[in-house]
């Protein structure tokens, strides 16, 4: 199997404390989450985002998926200022929970009107992309294959009665079991994803405490932690306190522009 390698374009929570939003890129060309923040991350990261084939959203919350349309808005752009073999071309893959097309078409079209008309703006003449965004809509307990990933979605507990599902994944990639929580308080799915994997990045919100319908803590992680496989490394994200891992095996804080290699 080939090596997994985790860029993590941000690692703070909705709030930021400084750090950009959580998301990260595996192997340079899968991004989990699209946060506001995505399209300077991944220049800082050096990851050039013609390489984005898949892009997997857990949930519609704005830290999580209002990179959309600026990134969108970058590949309108790319064959400006006489470099037309920047334009994109291959199809963009968006994978997310159902309500995936409308609610970030909706979005992008609210950010930038005519986003994809604008040649003959105000006249909104329609004008080829160049790329066909491709969705896939995922309801908890599917399975799908697509460019070359196998993915399956577990609903997790994160802002229910609010939000229509929030989605957690685990990825089959390049050899590599990935599993990735978006958000979520403590349920019983978290190892539903987790059982087996080689990578689990989870959401690691809170010092302490349990949080009956949002994040989880780090009291929370030792828990799951325990009830994982031993060989499984932990990678926690959207963290919105200053308290490493120091004191669990196999198990890292992510940072801004922080990379993890898996042989």
């Amino acid at each position: 199997r080939g090596a997994l390698d985790l860029t993590f374009i941000g690692a703070g929570n909705a709030f930021t404390n400084g750090q950009c939003h959580s998301g990260f890129v595996a192997n340079n060309r899968v991004l989990f989450d699209a946060p506001p923040t995505t399209v300077y991350a991944l220049a800082r990261a050096r990851i050039d985002i013609e390489q984005l084939d898949v892009i997997l959203l857990s949930h519609f919350h704005g830290d999580h998926y209002f990179g959309m349309p600026f990134l969108f808005l970058a590949y309108q752009f790319a064959g400006a200022a006489g470099n037309p073999a920047r334009q994109r071309t291959r199809d963009l893959t968006i994978v997310g929970p159902p309500g995936v097309e409308e609610t970030v078409e909706k979005l992008a079209q609210l950010a930038f009107p005519y986003l994809l008309t604008v040649e003959g703006y105000p006249n909104k003449h329609p004008v080829d992309a160049g790329y066909r965004r491709r969705y896939v809509e995922m309801a908890p307990g599917d399975q799908v294959e697509t460019n070359g990933l196998r993915i399956g979605a577990a609903r997790m507990n994160h802002a229910e009665g609010s939000l229509p599902v929030a989605l957690g994944y685990r990825v089959e990639i390049d050899g590599h079991t990935l599993a990735y929580t978006g958000d979520s308080a403590w349920c019983d799915e978290l190892f539903t994803i987790g059982r087996g994997a080689d990578v689990y990045v989870a959401d690691a919100n809170y010092p302490t405490g349990r949080n009956q319908i949002e994040h989880m803590s780090m009291d929370d992680i030792r828990e799951l932690r325990a009830g994982l496989d031993a060989r499984t490394t932990m990678v926690l994200t959207h963290m919105g306190h200053g308290d490493p891992p120091r004191d669990l095996a196999r198990t890292f804080a992510a940072t801004d522009l922080g990379r993890f290699t898996f042989p």
